[in-house]
């Protein structure tokens, strides 16, 4: 055993520890951090109407619809962004126990027991645990799949097949990617099932494709612009991406980030050569292990480069494979070093998070207000198009307004595209004549899909009627924020 249980601390008694540690440290950032561009539009959209917010989520906005509805019910009984984020971080400690379940299945309780605790440890899984969107929810449907394939695969009972497939549908409702996970599962029951049971794989498979047909018909409708987003990455943008899911995105020691890389592998290689003494476990390993390498090869097709919010999923099968091969150390000494290493980490990276430097938002107002025209009798403008805006500027819109008292701001473009076309919330088509003002910003978000043709149509517009320009890029979470100033 790690620890002994006639001592204090126990490994149960860690576990306990690791959970009230990650539940304060979690409720300590939410109460300070204010929402993202992504978590704007979240709370846009539950503040709409059920009428408008279903027309959105199946219609204009399918991708991790499950998340968003479960939000809508949860914020009936209060809008507060507190209240709100603790969804994220009760799928997030459930995501936890099927960490234990997976871990237990292939090994021992104590193993289990310390993958809970590097999970919790896991800096990406805590950095994402408490956001307003449905990352912790995507780790929880994953896991859950993953749990019923391995009991598919192990028990291949009519319930086990049931189960795996009402899960795999859960899995895609949480967002769209699922549908790499779900191939990669399908693959390797493919691989090591025999023939007879093909004919459960193929009932499977068809009752998960009418259950997601709805979505991927509207996707296919509206050209596949809810995961625009997606792009390859590079190799070096593999490696961060791989580095940031094992170690933390807030190191930025690539000689750092190779040595713990290289740990988890050598903590891998000692999982395998721990189980050899037992056939059956040994393969539940290997073929979890091949089962990562297909998540993690689809996944690295599409990621963006700049968040790794999205491989999250992949992080508790990586805690597995590091509990299984720090139990099997024998060497007290050297698995004490490895939990300091460990624990050094999250230290550091929960101490960056702490340190926050403002939202999106915030920014915009420094720049803004530092750039006011020193005629008050001048007219400026401010354009946004995105819903979240909605959300963002309303934040900071008094203090631009007390600073620069003739800024006046005008919303279009994508709000009025998200509304069904009764809807009595749907906003007034709005059209700007740049010769009103002395001085215009336009708001640009972008992401690898690229911005709005009609952005792109009225920044035309607006240049040609302007002599000088000036831009200002605003680094937030995931995409990001260009403030483009025209001025005479």
């Amino acid at each position: 055993m790690f620890i002994n249980k006639a001592k204090i601390f126990s490994l149960s008694s860690l576990v306990i520890l690791s959970v009230l540690a990650f539940v304060t440290t979690n409720f300590i950032v939410m109460g300070q951090r204010l929402p993202w561009l992504d978590e704007d539009f979240t709370l846009f959209l539950i503040s709409q109407s059920w009428s408008d917010f279903w027309y959105i989520v199946t219609i204009r906005e399918m991708n991790m619809s499950l998340y968003y509805v479960s939000l809508k019910i949860w914020s009936l009984l209060s809008t507060d962004h507190f209240y709100l984020r603790t969804l994220s971080v009760i799928y997030a400690l459930f995501a936890a126990l099927f960490v234990y379940k997976l871990t237990k299945a292939i090994s021992t309780k104590n193993t289990a027991k310390v993958a809970v605790i590097i999970c919790l440890l896991n800096v990406i899984f805590f950095r994402y645990a408490h956001e307003l969107r449905g990352y912790s929810l995507f780790a929880l449907t994953t896991l859950i799949s993953i749990y019923y394939c391995f009991q598919a695969l192990k028990e291949n009972t009519h319930n086990s097949w049931i189960l795996f497939t009402l899960s795999c549908v859960f899995l895609f409702y949480s967002h769209m990617l699922a549908a790499i996970i779900i191939t990669a599962q399908f693959l390797l029951l493919l691989w090591v099932l025999s023939k007879r049971d093909y004919l459960k794989i193929a009932i499977s498979a068809l009752v998960i494709w009418i259950c997601i047909f709805p979505l991927f018909y509207q996707l296919i409708q509206l050209g596949g612009s809810p995961v625009s987003w997606a792009q390859t990455i590079s190799i070096r943008s593999g490696f961060k991406l791989a580095t940031d899911l094992v170690v933390s995105p807030f190191l930025t020691s690539n000689l750092i980030r190779l040595v713990f890389i290289s740990l988890v592998a050598f903590l891998l290689v000692f999982a395998i050569k721990a189980t050899n003494s037992d056939d059956e476990k040994r393969n539940q390993l290997l073929t979890l292990i091949v089962l990562s390498a297909l998540i993690f090869a689809g996944l690295a097709s599409f990621m963006p480069i700049m968040s790794s919010r999205f491989a999250l999923n992949l992080v508790p099968m990586l805690v597995v494979f590091t509990a299984l091969g720090f139990m099997a150390i024998n060497n007290l000494a050297v698995r004490a070093l490895i939990a300091v290493g460990f624990l050094a980490v999250f230290t550091v990276s929960a101490v960056s998070l702490f340190n926050k430097q403002g939202d999106d938002w915030e920014q915009l107002q420094r720049i803004v207000t530092k750039n006011c025209l020193s005629n008050e009798r001048e007219k400026s403008l401010i354009a946004y198009y995105k819903p979240s805006a909605l959300v963002g500027l309303s934040r900071v819109k008094g203090m631009i307004e007390k600073r620069c008292p003739t800024i006046s701001f005008v919303t279009s473009f994508e709000p009025k595209e998200l509304y069904r076309e009764d809807s009595p919330h749907l906003p007034d088509d709005i059209s700007i004549t740049p010769s009103d003002y002395q001085q215009i910003w336009l708001v640009e978000y972008y992401v690898p899909g690229g911005t709005s043709e009609r952005f792109n149509e009225l920044e035309q517009q607006v240049a040609e009627q302007f002599s000088y320009r000036q831009e200002f890029q605003i680094n937030s979470n995931a995409n990001m924020v260009k403030l483009h100033r025209f001025f005479n």
